[in-house]
C-alpha cells in the first residue's frame, strides 16, 4: 500500500464520511463544501496518499568481486583453501534482540540446514563487530555450494544487507593466508626504470607492471574510538578490459580546457555510481582545486591525473570497517575510474599509486595530439 503522509487530523463529522454525497442533508453538504475548498486553497492541510519517494543514497547490493561467486577465483577453491566472506548492514535493524543475535541467526540456521541434507558440519570462523560480520569457511573439498546457500539465507532475511566482500586465501597452518589472484590476471613484471615502466603501461601486448606496489600494501589505521587495526586486502587489483599499473610517471601540467573539464564530469559521475551507500569521496587536481583533474603531459602522451585524500578527519566513506580489520575502497575508485575511461573513449589503462593520497592518472590513445583529444564522449557501457 501506498505510505501515508500526514500532517494533521482533520476531524470530518462521521456522517459526512459515511453517508453518500447525494443523500447527505443541507447541514453537512455546507460542511463539506468548506472544507473542500479550504483544502483545495491549502489552508487545511489534509491527509494524502502518496508512493514512497526513492532514496537517492540506496544502492542495490554491491558485490566485491563484481561477479560474486560466479568469479572465476571461486571455480577451483577446495578443501586448501579458505573463503573469507564480510557481511556488511544497513542501520535498520529491530532493537528488540541484541544486533549480534540477528546478525547470526541465519548463520546458525544456514549451518544446521547443510548438517540436516548433507551430515556435514561446515568448518567455519566467525566475528562481528558493528554492523559488520566475518565468516570464514574452510576445510571443505567443495565449499561455494555452501557459501552460495549461506549468501542466499542472508538474502532472503530481513536484515538489510548491503555489501558483500568475499576473498578466496590459501590456508596456511590452519590460518587464512594470502590471496589467491584472479586466473585471468597476466603475469605481471616489476619495471624499475621509469621509461621502461611507461613503456610497459601502453605495450598491450607485453608483460604488465603490477598492479599493486611490489613491497606490500598492508597498513594500520587509528580509528576514533581509539582502535588500531590492521588493514585486509582482497585479490591483488585487476578488471578485465583495463590495464592497472601500480606507479607514479612524471609528467608536464598543462593549462585546464574543455576536455578536462568534461574528463571530471563524468569521472564524479561514475565514482558516485561505483561507490555502495554513500557518495564517493571528493577528489582534487594538482592545486588542490575540488572536483577538477589536471590536464598533463609526458611526451606525445596526453592524459589527466586526480588524488583523493587517503585519510581524511571523519575516516570517510573510503574506509569500510570490519570486524578486526579495514578496508580501503580501492576496488571501487578504478571500477569509478574504468567506467569513465570507457565513457570517454580513453586508453584502457589506469596509473595509481598510493601514499599520503591516491593519485590516479588517465591518458588519452596513442593518437592523442589535439586530434583524439577534442574528440566527443561515447558511451559503449558501464563496468
Amino acid at each position: 500500500m501506498p505510505e501515508i503522509q500526514r500532517t494533521q487530523e482533520l476531524l470530518i463529522p462521521s456522517a459526512c464520511r459515511l453517508r453518500p454525497m447525494r443523500i447527505l442533508d443541507a447541514q453537512y453538504r455546507r460542511w463539506w463544501m468548506v472544507v473542500t475548498l479550504l483544502s483545495v486553497a491549502g489552508l487545511i492541510p489534509v491527509a494524502i496518499a502518496q508512493e514512497p519517494k526513492a532514496d537517492p543514497r540506496e544502492r542495490p547490493l554491491f558485490w566485491n568481486p563484481a561477479e560474486g561467486t560466479a568469479h572465476p577465483v571461486f571455480a577451483t577453491a577446495g578443501k586448501d583453501d579458505a573463503i573469507d566472506i564480510f557481511l556488511s548492514f544497513g542501520p535498520a535493524h529491530q532493537r528488540m534482540r541484541s544486533l549480534g543475535e540477528q546478525l547470526t541467526e541465519p548463520q546458525v540456521r544456514w549451518r544446521r540446514r547443510i548438517m540436516i541434507d548433507t551430515g556435514v558440519k561446515v568448518p567455519i570462523e566467525r566475528r562481528i563487530s558493528g554492523n559488520s560480520l566475518n565468516i570464514v569457511v574452510h576445510g571443505m573439498d567443495d565449499p561455494m555450494p555452501v557459501v552460495d546457500k549461506l549468501i542466499e539465507m542472508y538474502r532472503k532475511s530481513k536484515l538489510p544487507l548491503s555489501e558483500i566482500f568475499m576473498t578466496r586465501r590459501t590456508m596456511e597452518q590452519g590460518v587464512p593466508g594470502d590471496p589467491v589472484a584472479d586466473p585471468r590476471m597476466a603475469e605481471a613484471a616489476i619495471y624499475s626504470d621509469p621509461d621502461a615502466f611507461w613503456a610497459a603501461v601502453f605495450d598491450l601486448d607485453g608483460p604488465p607492471p603490477v598492479s599493486e606496489d611490489p613491497k606490500g600494501m598492508l597498513s594500520v589505521l587509528t580509528f576514533r574510538d581509539g582502535k588500531i587495526l590492521n588493514e585486509t586486502r582482497g585479490m591483488p587489483l585487476h578488471l578485465e578490459g583495463v590495464r592497472i599499473a601500480y606507479g607514479r610517471p612524471g609528467f608536464e601540467t598543462l593549462p585546464p580546457d574543455a576536455r578536462s573539464a568534461e574528463v571530471a564530469r563524468l569521472l564524479r559521475r561514475k565514482l558516485d555510481t561505483a561507490f555502495p551507500r554513500s557518495a564517493a569521496p571528493p577528489f582534487f587536481d594538482g592545486e588542490r582545486k575540488m572536483q577538477r583533474v589536471s590536464k598533463v603531459q609526458r611526451g606525445d602522451r596526453i592524459g589527466y591525473s586526480f588524488a583523493i585524500e587517503r585519510y581524511t578527519k571523519e575516516i570517510g566513506p573510503f574506509v569500510v570497517r570490519y570486524p578486526g580489520t579495514f578496508r580501503y575502497r580501492e576496488y571501487e575508485l578504478l571500477r569509478g575510474v574504468q567506467g569513465a575511461i570507457r565513457r570517454l573513449n580513453l586508453e584502457p589503462v589506469i596509473i595509481w599509486h598510493r601514499g599520503d593520497v591516491y593519485a590516479v592518472s588517465v591518458w588519452e590513445k596513442s593518437e592523442t595530439s589535439a586530434d583524439s583529444a577534442a574528440k566527443p564522449a561515447v558511451d559503449p557501457g558501464t563496468p
